[in-house]
């Protein structure tokens, strides 16, 4: 079975399986319980570039931390609420 999504060359698996011990990829994965192995090829986006990338990556980090301030700032006001209650 071919993942196009892992960068091995053929020449690396060659390389890997005799010293994992394996014969071929559908060996070294044959520990995986069929039930549970993906039978389909990922749906995964274009590749970026490495700007790119850092871009992307930039972007969801700065939406992470504006989500967590938001969610400190709500519990924290939350918090004040109860105290003042008490």
């Amino acid at each position: 079975m071919k993942f196009p999504y892992i960068p091995h060359t053929d020449d690396d698996i060659r390389d890997m399986l005799p010293r994992s011990g394996a014969r071929s990829i559908d060996e070294l994965f044959s520990d995986i319980p069929e039930s549970i192995r993906l039978k389909k090829l990922l749906n995964l986006p274009a590749p970026l570039s490495e700007l790119e990338l850092r871009k992307e990556l930039s972007s969801l980090s700065l939406k992470i931390r504006t989500r967590a301030t938001a969610l400190f700032s709500w519990e924290r006001a939350r918090m004040t609420i109860i105290f003042l209650r008490l």
